[in-house]
Parts: structure tokens; C-alpha cells; sequence
């Protein structure tokens, strides 16, 4: 399970810091931002600790025939 979650988190981030170098240096209009990166990073881990801490125990929460709610 902490395989998915460390994929859920490092995709993104990485895909981030890909759109932001492709920004700065393949286009003459947009310019690449450190704040950008930062902002989407703080983004990714903040959707995940509420993930995790909120979903995961209403996902295991089941109810007496064995069937999630």
C-alpha cells in the first residue's frame, strides 16, 4: 500500500517540476517558477495527508457482513 502511496505523491511532484523546466525553456511567453513548483508541491502533500487521515479509515470502517460502507 505505501508503494501507491509514495506513486500518488511522486508523480505529480515530478510532473510539476517537468511542466515548470518545459516552461522556462521551451517557450518564449511563459517563464518557469520556483513559487509554482512550490505551491503544487505543498499541493500534492496536503491532498494526501487528507487522504490519508480521512479516507483511509472511512475506506477499512466496515460494517457487520464484511462490506464496505
Amino acid at each position: 500500500m505505501w508503494h501507491a502511496w509514495i506513486g500518488a505523491c511522486l508523480c505529480p511532484i515530478l510532473f510539476s517540476g517537468c511542466v515548470e523546466l518545459l516552461q522556462e525553456y521551451c517557450t518564449t511567453y511563459r517563464g518557469g517558477d520556483w513559487m509554482d513548483f512550490v505551491a503544487n508541491t505543498t499541493g500534492v502533500v496536503l491532498a494526501s495527508l487528507i487522504a490519508y487521515f480521512g479516507l483511509i479509515p472511512f475506506i477499512k470502517r466496515k460494517d457487520s457482513r464484511g462490506k464496505a460502507l
